[in-house]
């Protein structure tokens, strides 16, 4: 069993939007995508057209049609770590070998486990490729001519196990003016490893309790509160969380049961929900308003 999520980076605190239970032998190739797609989907049905403005995806999804359609048909931007064994790959180094050089360096400062690592980088940008058929193909299908992409090449002075330097690549659908405004966007994919995955496995014990259930239907209630929680913890951590705890929940419910009872109903229907006192509920399926009642409706609030 494997999660696939959509993890909003909001300005105060990232919070799991839309998640996914993928079971068995389920490819992670093509039938992910529709995953992807049908998550976006209902966000966009939820909050409208223009709810996600950026992808940034881990490499499994490194999908050409993936991509041509969140770009032409949804209007979103994507960037991906390009694999190394990609014929684009090939036609990037090639590119930066016959063209006069447009590396340019920078130092960078991140932190591994809690140390801070400082390290010389180099980084490069090449526009206009394409060399990825599938990508093309599905762009073309859909009406874009020329279709094309940007690909960033980065480079360390850090030393990997193999013994050579770190080379690797992004690609996106959005050409930057500069190869490290590329590279800083791709930054904001450590927040989703590291406060996204990462704190689920560590701080939620996701995997550690998930995986051992023999039923689905108990493991995705398990990832759904998992993730549930998760943000609330995130929200109570926001500046309107905050003053929402600060309260107590004595006061909270002080404040509340007024309008609601002291056990207050909620009904779901399709995709909608309401709060109801039940007096209140009652009325609304057409029983006959109690003689004496000491709940006061909303428009007399005690």
């Amino acid at each position: 069993m494997r999660v696939v999520g959509l993890l909003c980076l909001g300005k105060e605190r990232p919070l799991w939007v839309n998640w996914r239970l993928r079971t068995g032998t389920e490819s992670e190739k093509g039938k992910e995508a529709s995953v992807v797609l049908e998550m976006i989907d209902e966000l966009i049905e939820i909050q409208g057209s223009e709810v996600i403005e950026w992808l940034l995806v881990d490499a499994l999804y490194a999908d050409g049609p993936l991509l041509a359609r969140l770009k032409y048909q949804y209007g979103i931007d994507v960037m991906v770590r390009l694999p190394e064994d990609r014929l684009m790959y090939q036609e990037m180094e090639q590119k930066l070998s016959q063209s006069p050089p447009h590396w340019h360096e920078h130092t960078d400062v991140r932190y591994l486990s809690g140390h801070k690592q400082t390290r010389q980088m180099r980084v490069a940008a090449v526009h206009g490729l394409n060399n990825w058929d599938a990508y093309i193909e599905q762009a073309q299908a859909m009406g874009i001519e020329t279709p094309t992409l940007s690909v960033y090449a980065i480079e360390s002075d850090q030393v990997m196990p193999n013994g050579e330097t770190e080379k690797w690549a992004l690609v996106a659908t959005f050409p930057f003016t500069s190869a490290w405004k590329a590279y800083t966007h791709w930054r904001n994919r450590w927040t989703i490893e590291n406060n996204g995955f990462r704190e689920l496995k560590e701080g939620w014990h996701l995997e550690s309790g998930l995986w051992t259930f023999h039923n689905t239907a108990i493991a995705a209630a398990r990832v759904t509160f998992t993730l549930l929680a998760y943000n609330v913890a995130q929200i109570a951590k926001t500046h309107a969380g905050r003053n929402l705890t600060a309260k107590g929940i004595r006061t909270l419910r002080r404040q509340l049961t007024p309008r609601f009872g002291a056990n207050p109903i909620i009904v779901f229907t399709a995709d909608a929900y309401a709060v109801l006192h039940l007096e209140e509920l009652i009325q609304l399926l057409g029983g006959k308003p109690p003689k004496f009642s000491f709940w006061k409706s909303p428009a007399n609030p005690l």
